[in-house]
C-alpha cells in the first residue's frame, strides 16, 4: 500500500477501536490525538524504505531515522513488517511511556497504527514476513499489487468512508 492509504487506514483503525468501546474512554482530545498518532504510526513500518512517505515526512529528522531503520532491518518488508519488529516497537513505546511519563493511550495509538500498516500490506501480493528473521515466508491474502488501481479506487475510498463511519459511531456513543 502507498503512504496515503496507510495514513487513512491507521486513523480508521484507531477510530474503530474507540467506537468499539473495548478501550477505556479517554475523552475527545485523546480520541482525536490518538487518531492523529495512529495515522502517522501507520507510516512507521515503511521507514525501511528510503522514498516512503514516512521517511520523507519531517525531512532530515525522519530521513535519519529511516537510515537507522534501513541499516538494521534487513531491507524493505523485513524486520519492520514482522512480529519481532512489532515486539521491538512495543518495547520502545513502553520505554518512552515510562521515561517520558506519557499516558497509555499514546502507546496504544502508535501500536494500532503500526499494526494497521502490516495488516494492510498483507492484502497485497507481496505479503509480510511475519516470522522474519526465522523465516522469510510472506503471509497474506495476496489480492492486489501495491499502488494498483484497486488501491486507489477501492481500498483508499473505503478507508476514508470507514473513518467517517467510525467518527459518527464515536460521536453517537
Amino acid at each position: 500500500m502507498m503512504g496515503r492509504t496507510h495514513l487513512v487506514i491507521g486513523g480508521a483503525a484507531w477510530l474503530a477501536l474507540a467506537a468499539s468501546h473495548t478501550m477505556p474512554y479517554y475523552g475527545a482530545a485523546a480520541i482525536a490525538g490518538g487518531w492523529f498518532l495512529s495515522a502517522l504510526a501507520g507510516l512507521g513500518p515503511a521507514l525501511d524504505q528510503k522514498q516512503s512517505m514516512g521517511s520523507r515526512l519531517l525531512g532530515p529528522i525522519t530521513q535519519g531515522i529511516s537510515w537507522v531503520v534501513r541499516s538494521v532491518s534487513g531491507g524493505h518488508r523485513k524486520l519492520t513488517h514482522s512480529l519481532l519488529g512489532m515486539a521491538i516497537v512495543l518495547g520502545l513505546i513502553g520505554a518512552c511511556i515510562t521515561m517520558l511519563h506519557l499516558v497509555l493511550w499514546v502507546g496504544l495509538a502508535i501500536m494500532v497504527g503500526w499494526m494497521s500498516h502490516i495488516a494492510a500490506d498483507m492484502i497485497t501480493v507481496e505479503g509480510c514476513p511475519l516470522l522474519y528473521p526465522v523465516s522469510r515466508a510472506k503471509f497474506g491474502l495476496h489480492l492486489m499489487h501495491t499502488d494498483h488501481v484497486a488501491e486507489h479506487v477501492l481500498v483508499l475510498p473505503l478507508a476514508l468512508l470507514a473513518n467517517l463511519m467510525f467518527i459518527w459511531m464515536v460521536i453517537r456513543g
